[in-house]
């Protein structure tokens, strides 16, 4: 499990929330699950919990039905109606009803195989690295310009160059927030008037098992 805090900056604005890829490319082979946007900085105790249900139980994801400051939760084929076919959604689990468009993606593409399987979250979604992503669309709630933030996701893949896993992130002109691979290694990237603002881990992620990404934003 991976966690930063980042702040200290100005952010730039933001283009689409995308997932699997950015404005301009850099597409990820892999799989999805559970992701959330959060309209709060995430405290080490809470990312715990998203990891382990908050009972030591490792690598499941945690049920956040309910949840304060979430102003976005997609669990990318286990929420009622999903679907990754043509003209495909993966709605918005939390009540504010930002739905992602399916982009490229077939039906086959949700499968039984997840960081959760036979315990809370069962389905992921898989991308191919090549055109497939999703798109939920500009919305300032999803920005973390001057305000307090979080985005989490699961993922899992053997990608080894750059690839865009999650983000509002439309490119040098729109930059507001990203979490990518880079080399294997898990990158979170805030863009700011000031200079961006940056971490990555030093081990690697790219070891094709699940794993959970999360990265905050005290909004300072």
């Amino acid at each position: 499990t991976w966690r930063d805090t980042l702040g200290g900056n100005t952010t730039l604005g933001g283009g689409d929330l995308y997932v699997g890829r950015y404005s301009g490319g850099n597409y990820f082979p892999g799989s999805v699950a559970d992701l959330s946007v959060w309209s709060t900085a995430l405290s080490p105790a809470e990312v715990n919990a998203l990891y382990n249900q908050g009972s030591g139980i490792a690598g499941k994801p945690l049920d956040i039905t309910g949840f304060a400051d979430l102003d976005g939760w997609w669990r990318m084929g286990d929420g009622p109606g999903d679907s990754a076919a043509p003209g495909g959604e993966i709605f918005d689990q939390s009540p504010n009803g930002n739905d992602l468009l399916a982009i490229n993606t077939a039906a086959g593409d949700i499968v039984t195989e997840s960081p959760g399987e036979a315990f809370w979250n069962i389905l992921s979604l898989g991308t191919d690295g090549v055109d497939e992503f999703v798109d939920v669309g500009n919305d300032a709630s999803f920005s973390g310009v001057d305000q307090r933030f979080s985005a989490a996701v699961w993922f899992k893949t053997t990608q080894a160059g750059t690839a865009d896993i999650f983000g509002k992130w439309g490119g040098a002109l729109a930059r507001d927030w990203v979490i990518f691979l880079s080399g294997g290694q898990i990158q979170g990237y805030m863009g700011a008037t000031a200079g961006p603002a940056f971490a990555s881990t030093v081990g690697l992620y790219n070891d094709g098992t699940w794993h959970l990404a999360v990265m905050s934003w005290d909004g300072t």
